[in-house]
């Protein structure tokens, strides 16, 4: 609601100072990114709860307020489009004609929350992060992950980490999540050094060799010292030999397992070992996603219900069976069963591969 205030009030500016692209700039940017792409996103389980909780009744109205709004600002822009889509959604409720009837939006200036709107832009960002260490190591956002680390000295992000943390526990889709100082990102470094003899030779001579082989055996102490103080001090027969940076090129990498992006917030981690568990959890999010499409196709409505029927690799059923409770509720199905073979009954199905394998389903209508 903060957003959206500030945003009616850039555009309401702009349009009274003639800048009418900045004032379509600020609208696109609202409802693409703020709107459709983040807040929709964060409300989804909110909004599919069956029962008429105090909370799902708060996103259908805050989602009711901000669309129409929005909507009667898009009217100077696209005419036809935004009365179309008022006479379908808005005119059974609000009554007036035609949306080009209706009073411009004023700004409710108790709504602006500053400070809510710089958190949020700080989760948003380490999704984006988080998104990016994923799509390195090949991890698919509906893939659960053991954990995610954030390691920063900003007073700022290690407070949104630790106040948000469910928030961003769903959001990076991972078990866990910690914030930690800055300098702890040490535990996951692996630093590798490469000898660069156009230094070595003409500085260490006929050392050169046992140089090299002291600082391989000990690469994580040595790098730690070029990094922090210059130089890095080593004893070979007696004598003292002073590294210093440009005689080796430090090359920074991380433990295996983990997948890192660095930020201006700080170090992001993933932890991207799975569990079996964890596996079988993502594929669960997978075969719910085909199974919504099937029902996308069908025009099923929201609270009508189905059967649904899985052939499935050996294998992947024997994962498959550990969530298919998870599935059932998730899809609207009055059961889920893990069969051989299709029943011969009239129903929608469709072949899908998932991660190189074929899953064939079964979708069933049964009615509300």
């Amino acid at each position: 609601m903060s957003r959206f205030t500030n945003t009616l009030i850039r555009i309401t500016e702009s349009l009274e100072n003639y800048r009418i692209h900045e004032a379509v700039r600020e609208w696109r940017r609202f409802v693409v990114e703020d709107l459709s792409h983040w807040y929709l996103r964060i409300v989804r389980p909110r909004i599919w709860v069956e029962e008429e909780t105090e909370d799902k009744l708060a996103a259908y109205a805050v989602l009711y307020y901000v669309l129409k709004n929005m909507l009667v600002v898009a009217a100077p822009f696209i005419p036809f489009f935004a009365e179309y889509v008022y006479q379908k959604v808005f005119r059974p409720v609000e009554g007036l004609e035609s949306i080009h009837l209706s009073d411009w939006p004023q700004p409710d200036y108790s709504l602006l929350d500053p400070s809510v709107e710089r958190e949020m832009e700080v989760v948003r960002t380490l999704a984006d992060r988080v998104a990016a260490a994923r799509m390195k190591a090949g991890i698919k956002l509906r893939q659960p992950v053991k954990s995610v680390i954030v390691y920063t000295d900003k007073k700022e992000v290690a407070e949104v980490v630790e106040k948000h943390s469910e928030l961003l526990k769903k959001v990076f889709n991972s078990k866990a999540v910690e914030v930690k100082g800055a300098k702890s990102v040490e535990e996951i470094v692996v630093y590798t050094l490469r000898p660069v003899y156009k230094r070595l030779g003409p500085k260490f001579k006929e050392l050169t060799g046992r140089v090299i082989e002291y600082v391989q055996g000990r690469e994580s102490e040595v790098a730690h010292g070029l990094l922090t103080k210059g130089y890095f001090d080593l004893e070979i027969e007696g004598r003292t030999a002073r590294l210093e940076q440009g005689d080796f090129e430090v090359v920074v990498g991380y433990v295996e397992g983990y997948s890192v992006e660095v930020s201006e917030l700080g170090t992001i981690a993933v932890d991207k070992r799975l569990t079996e568990k964890e596996v079988a959890e993502g594929l669960a999010r997978d075969v719910v996603r085909r199974i919504q499409v099937m029902r996308k196709m069908m025009n099923l409505e929201l609270d009508e219900k189905i059967e649904t029927y899985i052939v499935a690799p050996a294998d992947k059923k024997s994962l498959l069976a550990w969530y298919q409770d998870y599935v059932k509720n998730e899809t609207g199905s009055v059961k889920v069963e893990l069969v051989d073979a299709l029943p011969e009954l009239d129903g929608y199905t469709r072949e899908w591969d998932i991660g190189g394998d074929v899953f064939v389903i079964m979708v069933r209508r049964v009615g509300r």
